[in-house]
């Protein structure tokens, strides 16, 4: 079985850059894709633990599972994944963590590797979960400025709903909401790491940009795996 690594942090805080640089490992898998979205190439999200995670109820309840197995065999994560339905099938009877882990180790040993990641800000919020689940699961987690976390999210925005950003009103409604995100997201990974300071590596993205094979070698270390400088 392969060891999981979850990247965390706000939207736009640079997780995305983390998880492309160590998928670029020859024994870290990820599922990744140059074409998934305009704006974003590599690693992309998987949303699992805050969007399917006990969506579906029990799991052991079989037409609980054939929902679960309907709606995640038709999502782009997991045929990127290279799993099919047949495949989820044959895991029943199980639950949300283990098809999870299943799909993700079944991906590594294809891939020849003995690391994976997935990286999904959302999952900030559900560390508890994660590790309760994976207790042998490695957390990065990478912090940006507020100020500059802002205005990429801003930025985006306005790559998508140009027209729409010339209403102030909407402008300034998400600029609220990337506020009200970035201190929640932050706040929950920081009250984790007080009890599983073990588990976790805090990461800045300004240090990142400045001492680059500083920031890697602390990676390297903590997961126990040498990265190339």
């Amino acid at each position: 079985m392969a060891l999981p690594i979850f990247i965390v942090g706000t939207n736009r805080s640079g997780t995305t850059w983390v998880a492309n640089i160590l998928a670029s490992h020859k024994r870290i898998a990820a599922i990744q894709s140059n074409t998934h979205h305009e704006f974003y190439y590599g690693v992309i999200e998987s949303f699992y633990f805050s969007h399917v995670y006990d969506r579906y109820g029990d799991l052991s309840v079989k037409q609980n599972y054939i929902e679960f197995v309907e709606a995640i065999g038709a999502s782009d994560y997991f045929k990127m994944a290279g799993v099919n339905k047949s495949f989820l099938y044959s895991l029943y009877p199980s639950d949300y963590a283990t098809v999870f882990k299943k799909i993700m180790d079944r991906f590594a040993e294809k891939k020849n590797c003995d690391y994976w990641i997935e990286k999904s800000p959302s999952h900030s919020m559900l560390l508890p979960l994660i590790t309760n689940s994976y207790p042998e699961a490695k957390i990065i987690s990478i912090k940006r400025n507020i100020y500059d976390v802002v205005k990429s999210n801003l930025g985006l925005k306005f790559s998508y709903e140009r027209n729409r950003f010339e209403n102030n009103l909407y402008r300034r409604k998400n600029i609220k909401s990337a506020i009200k995100n970035y201190y929640q997201l932050n706040k929950s990974i920081k009250k984790f790491s007080k009890k599983n300071n073990h588990k976790i590596i805090f990461i800045d993205y300004t240090e990142l940009i400045n001492d680059y094979k500083k920031v890697l070698r602390r990676i390297s270390s903590f997961i126990n795996l040498p990265i190339d400088l």
